[in-house]
């Protein structure tokens, strides 16, 4: 029953990078030091540069597209997304299904907006891989 509980409640902590690095280092020291281009950008923008007016990503001389790149996922919508699969895949465990070999009715798939398919996800394929 305890491994059941604290089961039930993993799937619902997913970090987000933006305010887990402002509770934990809320000047920025970390990125400043690790991403340079970043570290004269002021530490209310040091987390989501991408929302710096572009006169303040001027000053800090860090162009949001050009200096560093745009966000390539919006971290709301996946949670969301990786808060749903974890549990579909925890009900279908909890009932005795395995999402891995295809028991669950979509756990292991996911749609690709360009064609609306459904398509094996890549980290799910058998395909050997090649030593260097």
């Amino acid at each position: 029953p305890i491994k059941q509980s604290l089961e039930a409640l993993v799937y619902h902590r997913i970090y987000s990078p933006i305010s887990f690095g402002k509770k934990y280092d809320p000047n920025g020291d970390y990125i400043r030091h690790f991403i340079p281009v970043l570290k004269d950008m002021p530490k209310e923008y040091i987390y989501e540069p991408w929302t710096a007016p572009l006169s303040v990503q001027e000053k800090a001389r860090c162009i949001v597209g050009k200096d560093y790149p745009k966000p390539v996922v919006d971290h709301e919508a996946a949670s969301k997304e990786c808060r749903k699969r974890m549990e579909e895949a925890y009900a279908s465990n909890r009932l005795g299904g395995n999402p891995v070999k295809g028991n669950s009715s979509n756990s292991s798939r996911r749609k690709f907006s360009d064609g609306g398919q459904d398509v094996p996800d890549s980290s799910m394929s058998k395909q050997p891989r090649k030593r260097s």
